[in-house]
């Protein structure tokens, strides 16, 4: 073989390691494909702008980002409702949760909630945001519980927040 075949034959096998070692290294993946759902129902002045679930080796986590309806400064009042369904629609978890700002000038805000059991097959996760018109509480670390210990006005969603 000639040097300019040989260093044309290189340069495509170093880029392809070179992205192989990449991927393998990244602490977050894409959940594999269970056809887990995540919807998400915004509040009257807030919107969930993505949500989405990633792992690693030792937990799922849901992550995503928040922004204001309406420009402002400041930090989106409120909280996060969270509630993972099986196949069947039924209430596994519920929980509240908050989220930050990266920096004081920062639009967005965002999360990340560890999700506290193994979601099988065809489930969903349902996240809601309540802004401070629905309910006054603030929430900054995560509350799980069972269904029946959460009150109904936790599990429902009031009609502001569905923007109706």
């Amino acid at each position: 073989m000639t040097k300019v075949t040989l260093r044309l034959m290189t340069a495509p096998i170093l880029v392809i390691a070179t992205m192989l070692a990449g991927c393998a290294t990244t602490p977050w993946a894409t959940l594999p494909d269970r056809n887990i759902a995540v919807e998400t129902i915004d509040s009257g002045s807030t919107g969930i702008s993505h949500a989405f679930l990633s792992y690693t080796k030792k937990a799922i986590y849901l992550r995503g980002e928040l922004e204001r309806k309406i420009a402002g400064r400041g930090p989106a009042p409120g909280h996060l409702h969270v509630e993972l369904l099986d196949k069947d629609g039924n209430v596994l978890k519920v929980a509240m949760s908050g989220y930050e700002r990266k920096n004081l000038k920062s639009d967005v805000a965002y999360f990340t909630i560890p999700i506290p059991v193994d979601l099988p097959a065809l489930s969903k996760v349902r996240l809601r945001h309540h802004d401070i018109v629905s309910h006054q509480e603030t929430v900054h670390d995560v509350q799980w519980q069972e269904p029946g210990e959460a009150t109904s006005d936790e599990i429902e969603p009031d009609k502001d927040d569905l923007g109706r």
